[in-house]
């Protein structure tokens, strides 16, 4: 899945449906990544979903005081609290962009220069990575019902349900304007990469998933933001999303 081009081919780029591989851009009127077509094509909607806003604060006081979800479309970047869309085999589902604002839109197309101008304005952010918690729940091969629940640090911690919900991460930060470049492979993990977006694209056995996909993201230091069996994170900086499945799509 791994693809690198040249700035020549972003004419044919543009009109993929699926794939990892991205662009940074300076002009507003050029698709940034394959998903926002998929988006487009399949009329996903924004959907009135709550969201949870408060962890107790017990971890490492993270000096970054805003996160959000985002959306990228025609150079804006719209904050989004809630989906609702399909979930197709080998489609995008959706890609969020992670930001260290809770505005409603954003303006630039330079991820980088967006990105850094939100982060610098907390001493010592960068001193925190971005990580994420997935659950949803699914049908085995068995018949069984499960639930996936389950912390993101690096590619190799989405291979366990990526039949079912194939997970691609990037990191937009470290990237040259103009520079086409794929999705973070764990060969490519180091302390200096930020999984900046996250993007979802419908596995092989996504028919059975069987409710909505939550999504949390947030500022980690070390062992100290996570409870003492690792399994919830108990610091300060988050946000949590749910994508809702669009009824009739199974």
């Amino acid at each position: 899945m791994k693809n690198k081009c040249s700035v020549a081919l972003l004419a044919a780029a543009a009109i993929c449906t699926v794939g990892c591989a991205k662009v940074e851009i300076s002009s507003n009127d050029v698709i940034e990544s394959a998903s926002e077509t998929v988006t487009e094509s399949v009329a996903v909607t924004s959907a009135i979903v709550p969201e949870t806003t408060t962890y107790v604060k017990k971890g490492n006081n993270c000096p970054v005081e805003k996160i959000g979800f985002y959306l990228y479309h025609d150079g804006v970047r719209t904050r989004k609290d809630g989906y609702v869309g399909p979930f197709i085999k080998d489609k995008d589902i959706v890609e969020y962009q992670i930001f260290m604002t809770d505005e409603e839109e954003l303006s630039g197309a330079y991820f980088h220069d967006v990105w850094y101008s939100y982060m610098d304005k907390y001493p010592g952010g960068m001193d925190y990575k971005i990580g994420y918690q997935i659950s949803f729940d699914y049908e085995d091969p068995n018949g069984n019902k499960k639930t996936v629940k389950k912390f993101i640090f690096s590619p190799k911690d989405t291979e366990e349900y990526f039949d079912y919900i194939q997970t691609w991460m990037y990191d937009d930060t470290h990237k040259a304007l103009g520079q086409w470049y794929s999705h973070v492979t764990e060969d490519e993990m180091t302390d200096e990469v930020r999984l900046t977006a996250i993007k979802f694209t419908g596995g092989e056995l996504v028919d059975k998933v069987s409710g909505d996909i939550t999504l949390t993201v947030f500022l980690y230091k070390d062992d100290q933001d996570f409870s003492d069996d690792k399994t919830e994170f108990i610091g300060n900086t988050y946000k949590t999303i749910h994508y809702k499945r669009q009824q009739g799509d199974m």
